[in-house]
């Protein structure tokens, strides 16, 4: 845990956990004005929960995608901190976060943690619909239910998705004997 003092110099000085984790150690000590504290406040900053999210969509009509979700954790797991699980919340969105197209509660388990990779990604998958006209693009958003600022936001573009046909062409019918009853 942080002293008091340490957190109330890095609130004063406005700096974001990303900031933090891409600063050396030592120079975030001389940041704050403890030297011998800039190793507890990397190591803090490493366990804040953050959720790497890439997606793909495919069309499935011509007012349903299909959403493939992948979730990467990007925080070390501490049991003190974290307990078994962190739950997530995910949501689609509108370009003008008037409609949630999508919700959904995600539990993030320490074993699922631990076996997530690169290689192997966390993945989900689900429908979400679409409307004419097509609008440029949705916001995935996941958000910890738990920690304040631990979230991440996602476009959809719909810039490059091609469609269904409106009216299909129906197939023509074969010369095909009954079968008997």
């Amino acid at each position: 845990a942080l002293s008091p003092m340490v957190i109330s110099k890095l609130q004063q000085k406005k700096l974001s956990v990303e900031a933090i984790l891409d600063m050396k150690s030592r120079d975030i000590g001389a940041f704050v004005d403890s030297p011998y504290a800039g190793a507890d406040i990397m190591r803090c900053a490493r366990q804040f929960p953050a959720m790497d999210v890439s997606a793909t969509i495919q069309p499935i009509t011509r007012s349903v995608l299909r959403v493939h979700l992948t979730l990467e954790p990007q925080f070390e797991w501490h049991d003190r901190v974290h307990g078994t699980a962190e739950p997530w919340w995910i949501f689609v969105e509108d370009t003008d976060n008037e409609h949630i197209y999508h919700s959904e509660y995600f539990i993030l388990t320490k074993k699922q943690h631990q076996e997530c990779s690169p290689e192997k990604p966390i993945s989900l998958v689900f429908t979400i619909p679409i409307f004419d006209p097509l609008p440029a693009q949705y916001f995935i958003r996941i958000v910890s239910d738990r920690w304040l600022g631990a979230e991440n936001i996602v476009a959809l573009s719909f810039k490059h998705l091609i469609l269904p046909q409106q009216y299909p062409p129906h197939p023509d019918l074969q010369d095909l004997m009954p079968l008997p009853v």
